[in-house]
């Protein structure tokens, strides 16, 4: 087995690696898609994320619940905390018969296909973390369960801040008129964060469909664009529907991104950073990426286990976003 180890191995230098996840077809992650483009995702070289640097994305001071440890690391008047980012660490076996077949025929290719096959389940799965990560971040919390060989043994929980909390508001209803006023009174409170370069109106499931029932309805076409996410306005109010879910690992409880009765005002331009920390890893480098695997070998039962690992940090922009409770009915 170990001259079959030593022949795997070679397929998972971080170059190799990074082949085989930049040809695989892309996941599905709307909302760290929507939350956190290329251009706000920052790889740390560090196994810590400071606490003032969570807080510039945040505008609040993250204060650690449990999971993730925190600590100071001068005494200085401008101390500086450090947070010690969770990994994410899903495995995937290969058993050892699997692989003497392939390397007793030679198939050098049907090898890296199977290297290729794990590594895109490992690399959905971190994906799919990440997302449901970026999902629960819009809360103002993490609380994020972590698996031990035991099963969900605990959860790493950190309250990132609250966005700006406005008055409730009755659309029951209403007009266009009321309606348009009601928009332009969230465009301006977004305005009031400092935060306008692109401002966005995510709807809860309820009001969304109001506003849809509202205008098809009033068969307007002039002051409504239809996109594939939503809708834009009057020509200036970019509303997108938001109706995701999510569930926690070991619990079977549908929790909404965003409640029905609810919109949340945002600027595109301004929406936080996910912040990557330094894997704990010799063979990665030490390195903070997004996404790294590689092969441990396994005695009982006899084979490899795929090991990837991932330290992701949703930090969104709350205090520079506004939340609104809508009655629609």
């Amino acid at each position: 087995m170990i001259k079959q180890f030593g022949i795997l191995l070679a397929f998972f230098s971080q170059k190799i690696v990074a082949d085989i996840v930049s040809e695989l077809p892309k996941p599905l992650t709307p909302m760290a898609d929507f939350l956190f483009p290329p251009s706000a995702r920052k790889q740390k070289q560090s196994p810590f994320i400071s606490i003032e640097e969570v807080k510039a994305e945040t505008g609040a001071i993250p204060l650690i619940r449990r999971g993730s440890s925190s600590f100071p690391v001068d005494t200085t008047e401008t101390t500086r905390t450090l947070i010690e980012v969770d990994p994410v660490s899903p495995s995937a076996f290969v058993s050892a018969k699997d692989i003497n077949d392939l390397i007793a025929l030679g198939e050098t290719e049907s090898v890296k296909a199977l290297v290729a096959e794990k590594v895109e389940i490992l690399r959905d799965r971190v994906s799919e973390t990440i997302e449901t990560m970026s999902r629960q971040s819009l809360s103002g919390k993490i609380n994020y369960p972590y698996a031990t060989a035991d099963g969900i043994a605990g959860s790493c929980e950190i309250e990132l801040g609250k966005p700006r909390e406005l008055k409730p508001v009755n659309l029951a209803g209403a007009d266009i008129p009321k309606v348009q006023a009601w928009l332009e009174s969230l465009y301006q409170e977004q305005a009031a964060t400092g935060a306008s370069g692109d401002i966005v109106i995510l709807a809860g499931t309820a009001v969304y469909a109001f506003l849809v029932n509202l205008f098809v309805a009033a068969k307007l076409s002039a002051p409504v664009v239809w996109q594939p996410d939503g809708l834009d306005l009057f020509g200036k109010y970019k509303i997108r529907t938001q109706g995701l879910t999510y569930k926690l690992p070991g619990s079977n409880t549908v929790c909404q991104t965003l409640p029905d009765n609810q919109v949340r005002t945002l600027d595109r331009s301004h929406t936080g950073k996910l912040f990557f920390a330094a894997l704990d890893d010799l063979d990665a480098n030490l390195a903070a990426l997004p996404f790294y695997a590689k092969p441990v070998r396994s005695d009982d039962p006899d084979g490899v286990k795929i090991v990837a690992s991932s330290k992701p940090l949703p930090a969104p922009a709350l205090s520079k976003m506004c939340r609104q409770t809508v009655a629609v009915a």
